[in-house]
């Protein structure tokens, strides 16, 4: 091998990482760690030299930065007479992508309140998570001072498609961070009502139907019915802002005009207690049980229609049906509504109605 082309071999070995094989040492393959994320492969060539040495860039590179024979002033103002170091051309190169790689202003934003890195040249892949923590992830390019543009990944084009992003074509009135942050309340909105419609398909005792608005409300009409055949019927509406922003609930009927007032009181009540992690089964859940404790015909302790132990109702749907086909007892104190058999072991068992906690004997 040439005493020259060894020494600029050695040189360049001694700062940086790179593979060749030794019947062609001036053919090397360059490893660039710029970053824990950002790594590339730089193709060398210098069996020529003081010949004018081909740098080969990665395909990717290439396009976003350019010709490095046109960037690099070594290779483009080369004096074969006087020529550089070839490490020095190494030394440009790094130097260059260490500052387009570094992130501008409006990215640093970015990375301070979300999980992002970048990934390339005027690059930042952003890792967001939705309900349950499943990951979506998309790129960044941000090239100032031309606008961003977004790259999705497959997983996230499910259920988001670029265009439907109301802040990008507003930039820069909107910035980058307003950007990402429209894209993270996306995914929380659609994940969390896919879930939500799921949870609501497993449950055969709540009648469903679901329609979206002009306005980008999501309705679900639910009725819920109990074994009684009481029932209400509700109108669930969910923003964009969900699950941030609490559904919206309106009573549209209910069985029993006289728990009209109680059940809306529950409905407010749940709207100003709304937690991120509520789900909405757990809302008509809520109803539900509100329904069992108001009937007369569900019984306070088993919270059955039917006594558990006789299979008798507390009283029969069927009039002049009365006696042995019931098995019934009311509260002389609350008026609230039991089996027979349940409250004969209540009392047995507590001295006290369940209900009001006024003490009681077995007699009745």
């Amino acid at each position: 091998m040439d005493n020259n082309l060894e020494k600029e071999r050695d040189l360049i070995l001694q700062e940086y990482s790179a593979d060749y094989e030794d019947e062609n040492p001036a053919e090397m393959i360059i490893y660039l760690s710029l970053t824990p994320e950002i790594h590339y492969q730089i193709q060398l060539n210098f069996k020529n030299f003081p010949e004018k040495p081909e740098i080969i860039l990665p395909s990717a590179l290439k396009q976003e930065i350019g010709d490095p024979n046109r960037f690099l002033t070594h290779l483009r103002e080369w004096d074969p007479h006087n020529p550089p170091h070839i490490v020095e051309i190494i030394r440009e190169l790094e130097g260059i992508l260490q500052h387009i790689i570094y992130p501008n202003d409006e990215m640093e934003n970015v990375m301070m309140e979300f999980n992002a890195h970048m990934s390339g040249p005027y690059r930042l892949h952003v890792l967001l998570y939705s309900y349950k923590m499943k990951t979506y992830e998309f790129d960044i390019i941000h090239k100032k001072p031309h606008p961003p543009s977004l790259s999705f990944s497959p997983e996230l084009e499910k259920i988001l498609k670029v265009n439907e992003l109301r802040t990008l074509p507003k930039w820069p009135r909107f910035s980058l961070i307003d950007i990402v942050r429209e894209i993270s309340r996306k995914i929380d909105n659609r994940t969390r009502i896919l879930d939500e419609l799921k949870k609501l398909e497993k449950r055969n005792d709540i009648q469903k139907s679901v329609r979206r608005s002009l306005n980008g409300k999501l309705t679900i009409n639910t009725r819920i019915q109990i074994e009684t055949n009481e029932f209400c019927e509700l109108e669930i509406k969910l923003s964009e802002e969900f699950p941030l922003a609490p559904p919206e609930m309106e009573l549209k009927n209910v069985s029993d005009d006289k728990i009209r007032e109680e059940m809306n009181e529950l409905l407010i009540s749940q709207y100003n207690q709304w937690q991120h992690a509520t789900t909405i089964v757990e809302l008509l859940d809520d109803v539900k049980a509100f329904l069992k404790n108001k009937s007369k015909l569900i019984c306070q302790i088993c919270h059955h229609y039917k006594c558990p132990k006789c299979g008798k109702p507390i009283q029969t749907q069927i009039r002049g049906i009365s006696g042995e086909n019931e098995c019934r007892k009311n509260c002389a104190d609350c008026q609230a509504s039991f089996h027979r058999c349940c409250w004969v072991e209540q009392i047995k068992l507590m001295r006290k109605c369940p209900v009001c906690l006024t003490p009681k004997t077995i007699l009745f």
